[in-house]
């Protein structure tokens, strides 16, 4: 369905570590067009279903608009904190626009010995 190769791109932004904005920023700049950045980002944002922000969330938000890529991810909680029995979205799917609308995006249900929801995007 596509004409041309598309980058996937896995990133992991760890909680209680600051990213760089810049160094976001630089990634982008790498990454060959179109492109899709899967991964676990530990932001909350009421943008993709959090009912709080944080600083993580904050960061993703600006990430998101600056570049005008698109959030794949459709506000289903794909985390699962033990200690605290609550469910979280923290992993997502961002791409540029031209692939939006090629791809759905799909929690499954059975954690599989993990805290985290398999993420399955079709086309």
């Amino acid at each position: 369905m596509l004409s041309n190769l598309v980058t996937v791109c896995t990133l992991y932004l760890p909680p209680s570590t600051s990213v760089n904005d810049r160094d976001l920023n630089r990634l982008v700049d790498e990454l060959p067009t179109p492109f899709i950045i899967i991964g676990d980002f530990n932001g909350h944002s009421p943008l993709w279903g959090s009912k709080n922000t944080n600083p993580h969330g904050r960061q993703i938000e600006e990430f998101i608009n600056t570049h005008s890529l698109c959030l794949l991810q459709n506000g289903e909680d794909t985390y699962f904190h033990q200690r605290s029995r609550t469910f979280h979205s923290l992993d997502h799917a961002l791409c540029t626009p031209s692939l939006a609308s090629y791809f759905n995006f799909r929690i499954g249900v059975d954690l599989r010995d993990s805290d985290h929801f398999p993420i399955f995007w079709t086309m």
